[in-house]
Formats: structure tokens, sequence, C-alpha cells
């Protein structure tokens, strides 16, 4: 943790570059949107299904675009902070050039990576779920091992969201700092959230608390519109903008530190044994 404050202490510029970076995607998000829940009758129309489709489907592709452009800066500002090289104005291009297009592709993958964890929650999901058929039939000597049965389900649910977290967390780091291989970085910098698994459950729940900030923000902003007032003119939106950028910030440099130190004690282990 010292080495994060001492990155942030030299080099607050990361931290405006993230909150420059979420404002702008509010600023996609909710620019301009009208109410989201319209008449049920309008609800059938093809026509606005379609203009509805098309605008969302363009909000997100300029917010992964948006994304990629300030998420290679900010990650590979934190990749020279992390291994002590000093950062030139320069750098702003170097970091677009060298790793957009890998920020971009991460941030694509990431998206069946989410959905073949959800399926995989689904399918740990089923013995909890078709047990409850024979408990509604009147069969209460299964209500014990019923219980025992949604806890541990509930228990490896958690787990795994857990890991998934700390695994789309840690790969950022593995394309900056280990390989500029996505699905090399990927696998190498699981190796190191698994055998660091249980240091890391701290900050894996750190990482839970961050998102569901920012799952409330959007839900403030969403609750803003549906009483038809611009959730851009709200101070305390915008407060819980900053606040999470801090926050994602210091966890964002916390696991490129950790994964560095990991790496240069496996090197210095290497260069002992040879």
């Amino acid at each position: 943790m010292k080495k994060v404050l001492e990155i942030l202490r030299k080099h607050l510029i990361i931290i405006f570059i993230h909150i420059l970076y979420s404002t702008s995607v509010f600023f996609i998000m909710y620019y301009n949107r009208k109410v989201m829940i319209p008449d049920i009758d309008k609800m059938t129309e093809i026509e606005f299904i379609k203009s509805a489709f098309f605008s969302e489907t363009k909000r997100a592709i300029t917010v992964y675009l948006i994304s990629a452009l300030f998420l290679s800066v900010f990650y590979y500002f934190i990749a020279n902070c992390v291994q002590n090289r000093k950062i030139y104005l320069q750098d702003f291009g170097k970091g677009i050039l060298q790793y957009y297009f890998l920020t971009l592709a991460s941030l694509i993958l990431w998206i069946p990576l989410f959905v073949i964890f959800l399926m995989s929650i689904g399918i740990i999901s089923i013995p909890s779920a078709l047990i409850v058929i024979p408990l509604l039939s009147g069969q209460e000597s299964l209500f014990i091992p019923a219980i025992v049965l949604w806890i541990v389900t509930l228990i490896f649910i958690l787990f795994g969201i857990l890991l998934f977290t700390l695994y789309i967390t840690f790969w950022y780091p593995g394309i900056f700092l280990v390989t500029k291989n996505i699905f090399s970085a990927f696998k190498r910098s699981n190796k190191v959230v698994n055998d660091s698994c249980w240091k890391l459950l701290l900050f894996s729940l750190l990482l839970l608390v961050n998102f569901f900030g920012l799952i409330f923000i959007n839900v403030y902003a969403f609750k803003l519109l549906y009483q038809s007032t611009n959730p851009l003119n709200s101070g305390l939106l915008w407060a819980g903008v900053v606040l999470t950028s801090i926050f994602t910030t210091i966890l964002k440099i916390y696991s490129f530190v950790f994964l560095y130190e990991r790496y240069s004690e496996r090197d210095e282990k290497m260069e002992v044994f040879y």
C-alpha cells in the first residue's frame, strides 16, 4: 500500500485522467437522453424498438471507443509509475499507439467471458432450483438437505464472483506489464491470482464495493431520468463519479503493484537458482 500512496502523491495526473474518463462516459450515457420508460403501447411498436436499439448501440460503441482511448493511457501511465519510470507528455501518444487496440480487444472479449461466467452460475444453481419442486409438493424431509445445498451453492457463487472479479482486474496489469498478447496475459495473470487468492480476498471485496458504487450511481441517474430530470445537472451524481474514480484508481494501482512485485519476486528467485 505504501507504493500505491507514493505513486498517487507523485502522479496525481493518473487520478485526473480517470476522472476525465468517467466524466466523458457519463456524459455520453446521459446527454440528451429522454425518459427511458415509455407507454406500454409504444413498447410494441417496431419503429420504437428499432430506434431504441440503434440509439443504445451507438452509445455503447461510443463508450467502448472512448474507454479504450482513456484506459490505454491510464494503464500505460500506471505501468510506467510502477516500474519507476518518468512520465512525459509524449507518453499520452505512446500509450494510445501501443495499447489502444489491445485495450479495446480486451474490453470486447470481456463480454463473452461475462456471459460464460453467468452461464456457469446458472448451471451451478440448477440443483438448488430443482430441489424446490419436491419441497413445494410436500416432501418436508428434504428441507434440511435443501438448506445445506442452498448454503453451499451460495458459497460457490460468492467465491466465483470474487475470483472472476480478480481475473478481470489483473488482466490489464498482465497486458501492460507482462505481455502484449491478451490471451497469454489473461492466463499468466490468472496464475498469480490463483497462487495468491487468499491474500487478495480483502482486495476482491473492495473491488465489489467499488462495482456496486458504480451501479448505485447509474441507478440514481436512471431514477432522475424517470422523473424527467437531467441527471447531468445533479451535483450528487458528479460527486459520486469523482469519488468512485479516485477509489477505482487506487484499486487499479494496487493491482499493478501487486502483479509487478510477484513477477519481480519470481525473477529474483530464478536469478538465485541459476
